[in-house]
């Protein structure tokens, strides 16, 4: 909904749902890559290898990419 009416939504919303579609799409590629090579390799080349270093998703490490996050707060919020 966020992306396709994006006049009801701030900016930072926007903002935090593509880049979670982003990393979330970019992750499962690479999950599927050694099953759907050609499929996902096309799909990295269109939407994820200009902005990533990789020139293949299968020359792409998961550690590479992956950031580790800490929410703390969230943590203890959910407790």
């Amino acid at each position: 909904h966020q992306l396709f009416n994006p006049q009801e939504y701030d900016a930072q919303q926007l903002h935090d749902t593509r880049w979670t579609l982003y990393h979330v799409g970019l992750r499962i590629l690479q999950w599927f890559a050694p099953y759907v090579p050609h499929v996902t390799e096309t799909i990295y080349g269109t939407l994820y290898q200009a902005k990533e270093s990789a020139p293949s998703i299968h020359q792409s490490q998961f550690k590479n990419i992956q950031r580790a996050y800490n929410f703390a707060q969230q943590a203890q919020l959910m407790e």
